[in-house]
């Protein structure tokens, strides 16, 4: 999908509900280098290139040999955040919309991968980090916009 000519509004509307975890990186990225990356020049986006990507024992392999870590985030952001929350940034495990992280009590699912994610999370939340799972594509964008207090923004 072409973004070029989306506006917030857009990216708003934006029917996800048949993209997997990878198209939603790549909406949401576009929505950061659109909007955001402009106002906050100094801002150091990391994004996991393999996170999404199904791949053979031998990819992964050669992935993991190049520092690819299926626990890490699939998208980080390095800035101090615009709210007064003094954190350094903000790191999101995207899941695709309808995924569901956490059981109806507020308990993560027992899930070997989710919990070694949550797990690193966790440790970034202890380095001064907003860290967080994006349970879908409007959650994910949602926890972006309020990071970099968008709600202040003349786009918005």
């Amino acid at each position: 999908m072409n973004y070029a000519k989306f506006t917030p509004e857009d990216f708003f509307k934006l029917d996800t509900s048949n993209f997997d975890e990878k198209e939603i990186q790549k909406a949401l990225i576009a929505f950061y280098r659109k909007f955001i990356a402009p106002l906050f020049p100094d801002c150091v986006l990391i994004v996991n290139p393999f996170s999404s990507k199904v791949m053979t024992a031998k990819e992964m392999n050669r992935a993991k040999s190049q520092g690819f870590d299926p626990k890490q985030p699939d998208i980080i952001f390095i800035h101090p955040d615009q709210n007064g929350q003094n954190k350094i940034g903000l790191a999101i495990e995207v899941k695709k919309d309808g995924y569901e992280v956490f059981n109806i009590d507020g308990s993560l699912r027992e899930n070997k991968h989710l919990q070694e994610q949550s797990e690193v999370l966790h440790k970034l939340k202890r380095q001064g980090f907003r860290a967080v799972f994006g349970e879908g594509y409007k959650l994910s964008l949602l926890l972006i916009t309020q990071y970099f207090n968008m709600n202040q923004n003349p786009y918005f």
